[in-house]
């Protein structure tokens, strides 16, 4: 190959990784495994907080950090565990606002509260993970878990690199 072709293939690729990751199309994954935001927890950021009555969930995006809606029941199991797990996972990464909506409340009224909140929750937990620019990276449909099965891989890398709180890379 010659220099020229050699420089256009560099150019190329160069390009369409720019392009991928200006348009956040990275891997979702990718998207995620940000370094941890020097003082994103300190000035009242407040890592855990339940959506208070009357706020929606484009309000509650919060720009420049990565935001995780989940979506609950009180006696649900499966919920307790992963609100069990964010909360060990909010210590490694103080940077990340998680919101939880407990859905309990809002049984009997599911043609108001899913137009409210703008979410069609079926089964729960139900997870929906926004980036720091408020677009969506992953979340939980009718059909899939998506957005819970990216949680708990990312948490899982987390926990690798920052340990139980440790400062990793």
């Amino acid at each position: 190959m010659n220099a020229k072709a050699v420089l256009f293939v560099i150019m190329v690729t160069c390009g369409a990784g720019a392009y991928w990751d200006l348009t956040g199309q990275r891997a979702p994954l990718a998207r995620l495994m940000q370094p941890r935001q020097a003082g994103a927890a300190e000035g009242g950021y407040g890592g855990i907080l339940e959506l208070a009555p009357g706020e929606s969930i484009t309000e509650c995006r919060q720009k420049g950090r990565i935001t995780v809606f989940v979506f609950t029941l009180t006696r649900s199991m499966a919920c307790v565990k992963l609100q069990n797990l964010i909360g060990q996972f909010a210590q490694i990464r103080p940077d990340v606002a998680f919101r939880f909506v407990d859905v309990s409340d809002l049984q009997g009224q599911e043609g108001d509260w899913r137009e409210y909140l703008g979410v069609d929750v079926r089964t729960v937990p139900h997870v929906m993970i926004y980036d720091a620019d408020r677009r969506l990276i992953a979340g939980d449909e009718k059909d899939g878990k998506d957005g819970l099965k990216l949680l708990y891989e990312w948490i899982g890398k987390e926990h690798e690199r920052y340990g139980s709180g440790g400062q990793g890379e």
